[in-house]
C-alpha cells in the first residue's frame, strides 16, 4: 500500500494487511478495506502478480469532490505503473445532501427507540489448521482474506472440513 502520508514524505510503499491498515487508520473505514481486499483477490486471481501491484491513496488535491477517501489499484507494466481500477469511498450521505441542497426537502429520518436494544453479533474465527491443511502455501493470503470477508459475511463452510468455530 502507498498510502498519501507515504507519497508527500518521499517514502516507499509498503507491504501491509488491509487489518492493520484500518487499525492505524490508513484506509478510512471497513467498507472501503473491503472492497480493497477483494479488488486485491480478484485482480491475483486473474494472475496479476502481487509484486507489480499497489494500492495507492489519492493525495488531496487528486480527491474526488464526493469522496472521503479514494484508492487506485496499479500495476507495473512494461510502461510504468498503471492505474487499473479505482476505488472511493463516497462521504457519508453526500447523495442525501445533494439531493436536499437541490430539492430544498430533507431527505433523512431517524428512529429513536425507547429503550436501547439489544443485538446479537455473529463473531467469527478462522481455524488455522484446517484452513492451512485446505490452502496450504496460500494460508496466509486467504487469512487476510478471510479478515476482510468476516465482516460481511457471517457463515462460510468448504467441504465437509469445518472452517469456523
Amino acid at each position: 500500500m502507498f498510502p498519501r502520508e507515504d507519497q508527500v514524505t518521499g517514502q516507499q510503499a509498503r507491504r501491509i494487511t488491509i487489518g492493520k491498515a484500518l487499525s492505524q487508520g490508513i484506509v478510512n473505514n471497513e467498507t472501503l478495506g473491503y472492497f480493497i481486499g477483494r479488488v486485491y483477490l480478484f485482480l491475483t486471481l486473474l494472475g496479476i502478480d502481487k509484486d507489480r501491484l499497489c494500492f495507492r491513496q489519492h493525495l488531496a488535491n487528486e480527491m474526488a469532490n464526493y469522496a472521503a477517501d479514494c484508492w487506485d489499484a496499479e500495476i507495473e507494466c512494461s510502461y510504468l505503473w498503471i492505474e487499473c481500477v479505482g476505488i472511493a469511498e463516497p462521504s457519508k450521505y453526500y447523495d442525501l445532501r445533494a439531493h436536499t441542497d437541490k430539492s430544498g426537502v430533507p431527505l433523512v429520518a431517524a428512529e429513536k427507540f425507547a429503550e436501547p436494544q439489544e443485538i446479537e453479533k455473529l463473531v467469527i474465527a478462522p481455524v488455522k489448521k484446517e484452513i492451512g491443511l485446505a490452502f496450504k502455501g496460500n494460508q496466509e493470503m486467504v487469512l487476510e482474506a478471510l479478515e476482510v470477508y468476516a465482516r460481511s459475511y457471517c457463515i462460510l463452510l468448504w467441504g465437509k472440513r469445518r472452517l469456523w468455530r
